[in-house]
């Protein structure tokens, strides 16, 4: 079980990294894209590794999880918010493990969403304002400019 631990040290480290990372990202939406999907390997790999422990210490905790690839399977499903149904959560201690998986899916996605589409904002002009420092094919006809 020792390897087990170091490799759960090694991936909370790896998403502690991350996490700095998009915190000094800024406002460059590039790094912080790439920041937040690095930052889904070592949680995938982390939650997948906690649900095949839960299961290993209480076969109950799950239904039809019995291997690391099992473990994966189920995690990245949950990621996806598709749920087959074939692998599921069964004792308490794995459906809190899912809920806090599927609330952490469910704000990276929203993050990633906001960050991929703050580079597209839609700012509204007035008739007749200054027109000489924007370039022509930014400009819409219904006197909207795309910033980014």
């Amino acid at each position: 079980m020792g390897g087990v631990h170091q490799r759960l040290a090694v991936l909370i480290l790896l998403i502690v990294r991350q996490l700095a990372k998009q915190l000094s990202a800024g406002s460059d939406p590039g790094v912080r894209v790439r920041s937040l999907i690095a930052l889904l390997y070592p949680v995938v790999v982390l939650f997948a590794l906690t649900y095949y422990i839960i299961q290993t210490t209480d076969p109950t905790q799950f239904v039809d999880l019995a291997t690391r690839t099992d473990a994966l399977y189920y995690t990245i499903i949950t990621l996806g918010t598709v749920g087959y149904g074939d692998v599921h959560a069964a004792g308490q201690l794995a459906r809190v493990i899912s809920m806090i998986q599927v609330a952490f899916d469910l704000v990276v996605i929203g993050a990633l969403i906001a960050v991929a589409t703050s580079r597209f904002q839609v700012v509204p002009h007035a008739p007749g304002s200054d027109r000489k420092n924007r370039h022509r094919d930014e400009r819409s006809p219904a006197g909207f400019t795309l910033s980014g």
